[in-house]
């Protein structure tokens, strides 16, 4: 065990005002923000939470979610055909859909301060262990979001930042939870967000860079 020294991945920290982000983006100013980024594939889970806005909504009618992604280049058919379902759950959504903006392309990562700063709560509710998410993951605790995750072992550390960010997988009922209790719940949403910045900093590419020389002298 001595000869072994895990290093958490490193975090680019990002902060930058909510408002100006969202007017960027043409996003509405009031709304409580619900995001979602990257590929669209299957493991994402995007349709789950499509399907729990109308019930978020009841306790939450400022809500709005925001898919900030599309199509991996050379995509499979299947993720094509996932593209086509989440389109059809949005427009299952009837007035609702309007409380949806899905983007239906991948945005550059200069974009990405801007998108994490729109959002109020950034979802990972992946229930695939075949693909890393790490560099997605920190950037969202870079920008000093809260962070729902499924409770699998790539998204595991985030027991250290809040337990109850953590939700078990395929639990539905969970996720509305969590979200609704983010967006509604000032004292917990402060908590939640002090303990990701103070593991941003404690994660950050400077501080892992050094962690990582210190690895390194120890061993000369």
């Amino acid at each position: 065990e001595d000869k072994i020294e895990l290093i958490p991945h490193g975090t680019e920290i990002t902060r930058r005002n909510q408002s100006e982000a969202r007017r960027r983006l043409n996003l509405p100013e009031s709304a409580k923000i619900i995001l979602m980024f990257g590929f669209i594939e299957r493991s994402k889970n995007i349709h789950l939470v499509v399907e729990s806005l109308k019930k978020i909504a009841v306790k939450v009618p400022d809500v709005y979610l925001f898919i900030a992604g599309g199509l991996a280049p050379n995509p499979q058919e299947s993720d094509r055909e996932y593209l086509s379902l989440i389109r059809k759950k949005i427009d299952e959504l009837g007035p609702l859909k309007s409380r949806v903006n899905f983007a239906g392309y991948f945005f550059p990562h200069q974009d990405m301060p801007d998108i994490l700063a729109s959002a109020d709560v950034v979802l990972f509710p992946y229930c695939s262990e075949d693909r890393s998410a790490s560099g997605a993951f920190h950037l969202a605790l870079g920008a000093g979001k809260p962070t729902v995750a499924y409770r699998i072992p790539k998204f595991e550390e985030l027991s250290e930042v809040c337990d109850e960010l953590l939700v078990l997988p395929h639990n539905k009922k969970g996720l509305k939870r969590t979200i609704v209790r983010i967006l509604t719940d000032d004292g917990f949403r402060t908590f939640a967000t002090e303990q990701i910045e103070r593991y941003a900093e404690k994660t950050s590419w400077k501080n892992i860079a050094k962690t990582h020389l210190d690895v390194y002298k120890s061993l000369l």
